[in-house]
């Protein structure tokens, strides 16, 4: 049963907030960083030509959906299994989790859904298409409206029973993983949600081999799809952030430090970042590797050379429990458990020891995570750590279009993109007129900036993030607005040699990549394509939610591109099923443009 908050405490006073840890002990390991980090240092894959690597940026409901229908495109150029590694972030991991770990009772092409490679095949009756096991059913469903997600959560908040730092996890499980049969959610006698007791691993024979050497673990593992006649999954990087202290500069505020959840292994590869952003007096240091990932979110009890042992926390039923699919989804997202509005501290905490300090054994204090987006919303940095990537194909999802600033005359320079895609090559996001950083218009370099203009400002987040020449940004952001032709193709940057700086925020070695990105953005060549009564009920989709962004102009400032497919939608996750399936259509349509030069980087 649920425990209840000791008489004359709150929900907010920090004995309640105490972890309860139960006698149960697991070993495991933690994987120093080495000089060179591989995916194969993980896991065996067989032949994956090109060793490529797939991003899915973040995004919410939007990217998810626009992951699905790329993954869709992908996967009928015969090429989805053949990634050597597939990294996501927030609305990308929705998509890619139930992908990498769908149970055997639904099969792939339930799950992506059909691939149409002429739009004007599509009927407003096959739009209306959200079966069981769809993953584009996810959006449909009731639970996942926003409101309904805020009501749900505003309940917990108050519920004396129910943890704050799980309610984003609870509507994770319940309603992007348990539709696909990978988490359930409970009531007990107290009528307080329990979210079942699960874990992770890589495959079942890895699985069998850590529960018999930790038979305390929860009985319900979940492991990647590896039946015979499935699509082969790559191996998954769900990416996430941990707040931290920084060792340079502690006086700007904090930081975020990369971390990487995978089947193996869980943590942070960069050395000497800081320390846990916490209140304990006992600073943690973070990085300096992984540790296997049913041992993350445990108090280390004992370490010797690369082994561990810990004990299992127990959760708000007092059951055992472990480090599950529902916290790294959810906190790969974890910017929409900030973005309800009267609920300060929802945001997953998990007790975190570094692997650069296991040999003091530590037991680890509480640390706040946040969405993996907070840092890099691409998940291209993080892919690059592993050094067997030679090729990185990614998808910018997250909800912002190429266009010109109509404000910035400059025309070398007022190309606006996704805001994270500048930090890659040394530069802010771009700064509209009135900007709350106080920055003149326009995009700036990091390397002339000030603490002092670095000061409480959200960009100061992205600071550690470049990998690419800055010289090399000019011409980058010259190629995407040409390549869309005025908007009759999708924005496309192809560079078959490009330098990968070292970054030791990140733990990227340098060398040189091919990297093709393909952002998210208007096709007039694909709506001209639809039917008349298709087109009729994508306007009137467009017509409604440009209506909702003009009655609330502080949550959706103005751009050109507002009443334009798909820019109208920015923070909805929920839609009805002709709407996403036009999302899903439209992304796989754009991916598809590229076909023959995705298909040859896996040659």
């Amino acid at each position: 049963m649920s425990q209840q908050i000791p008489n004359g405490q709150t929900k907010t006073d920090p004995a309640w907030h105490k972890r309860k840890w139960s006698d149960i002990q697991v070993s495991g390991n933690w994987l120093a960083t080495q000089t060179s980090n591989k995916t194969t240092d993980f896991v065996t894959q067989g032949n994956t030509p090109g060793n490529v690597g797939i991003c899915f940026s973040g995004g919410g409901s939007i990217a998810m959906i626009a992951a699905l229908g790329q993954m869709r495109a992908l996967n009928d150029m015969g090429v989805l299994g053949q990634a050597r590694a597939i990294s996501t972030v927030s609305g990308g991991s929705w998509a890619v989790v139930p992908f990498t770990y769908l149970p055997d009772h639904i099969d792939d092409a339930t799950f992506l859904g059909p691939f149409v490679e002429d739009p004007s095949t599509l009927t407003v009756s096959t739009l209306d298409y959200a079966p069981s096991g769809y993953l584009g059913t996810t959006v449909t469903l009731d639970g996942i409206k926003w409101d309904n997600m805020a009501y749900s959560a505003g309940k917990l908040f108050v519920n004396p029973y129910f943890p704050n730092n799980r309610i984003w996890n609870y509507q994770i499980a319940k309603n992007i993983l348990e539709p696909s049969g990978l988490s359930s959610t409970h009531f007990d006698g107290l009528m307080t949600p329990v979210i079942e007791t699960a874990w992770f691993a890589y495959n079942q024979a890895d699985a069998a081999y850590i529960k018999a050497q930790n038979p305390g673990l929860p009985d319900t593992v979940h492991t990647y799809q590896q039946s015979e006649g499935r699509i082969k999954r790559p191996f998954h990087l769900c990416n996430t952030a941990a707040f931290i202290t920084p060792n340079t500069n502690p006086q700007t505020g904090d930081m975020l430090a990369p971390v990487q959840c995978t089947a193996i292994a869980t943590g942070i590869f960069a050395e000497d970042l800081g320390t846990v952003e916490t209140t304990a007096t006992d600073l943690q240091q973070v990085g300096g590797g992984l540790v296997s990932s049913y041992c993350f979110d445990t108090q280390l009890t004992s370490s010797a050379k690369s082994s561990i042992s810990a004990k299992l926390p127990l959760n708000n039923d007092n059951q055992v429990s472990a480090f599950s699919l529902a916290d790294i989804t959810a906190n790969s997202s974890a910017f929409f458990a900030t973005a309800i509005q009267g609920m300060d501290g929802i945001d997953p905490k998990y007790n975190y020891w570094s692997a650069a300090d296991v040999a003091e054994e530590k037991p680890g204090v509480a640390a706040r995570f946040a969405d993996g987006g907070g840092i890099e919303d691409n998940g291209i940095a993080n892919l690059l750590a592993f050094d067997d990537i030679d090729q990185v194909l990614s998808f910018s999802n997250a909800l912002q279009s190429v266009y010109r600033d109509p404000d910035n005359s400059d025309n070398s320079w007022n190309i606006v993109v996704d805001m994270w895609l500048p930090t890659l090559f040394g530069y802010t996001p771009y700064q509209h007129t009135g900007n709350k950083a106080g920055l003149s218009i326009g995009y700036h370099q990091y390397a002339n900036l000030t603490e002092a203009q670095l000061q409480g400002q959200g960009i100061r987040y992205f600071r550690h993030n470049q990998i690419f020449d800055s010289a090399l940004f000019q011409p980058f952001l010259q190629q995407l607005w040409a390549s869309m032709d005025n908007y009759t193709r999708p924005a496309v940057y192809f560079n078959d040699a490009i330098e990968v700086m070292e970054n030791t925020w990140f733990d990227i070695k340098p060398r040189t990549i091919k990297w093709l990105l393909i952002h998210y953005g208007p096709n007039k060549t694909f709506e001209a394509t639809l039917k008349p009564d298709v087109r009729a009920k994508l306007d009137s989709y467009t017509t409604h939610f440009s209506n909702v962004r003009k009655q609330h102009p502080k949550l959706y400032p103005p751009t050109p591109l507002d009443n334009q497919f798909p820019n109208m939608v920015l923070f909805a996750t929920h839609m009805e099923a002709p709407l996403m399936n036009l999302f899903a259509h439209s992304t796989s349509y754009a991916t598809n443009t590229e076909r023959e030069r995705i298909q040859t980087m896996f040659k």
